[in-house]
């Protein structure tokens, strides 16, 4: 049962920064295509982080909060 938790918060810890992302994203008024490019990923990417159904790579979170300029605390919030 462990494991069946664990996939659990990584899913749920998945779509919380995904959320964020997309949060921060509308607030500027960009588009996940946009978005995307400037931070050098695909659209199909972004929108599958945004989702909470791809895990986040550490190089990913740098790049978003770069752009965002926010520390990354504020993705896993």
């Amino acid at each position: 049962m462990v494991i069946g938790d664990i996939k659990l918060a990584v899913n749920e810890n998945n779509l919380k920064v995904g959320t964020n992302i997309a949060r921060l994203r509308k607030l500027k008024g960009i588009s996940q295509e946009d978005f995307a490019f400037d931070i050098g990923y695909s659209k199909n990417h972004i929108s599958s982080i945004e989702r909470g159904k791809k895990n986040i790579t550490k190089k990913v979170v740098d790049a978003v909060v770069r752009y965002f300029d926010v520390d990354e605390e504020e993705l896993y919030k």
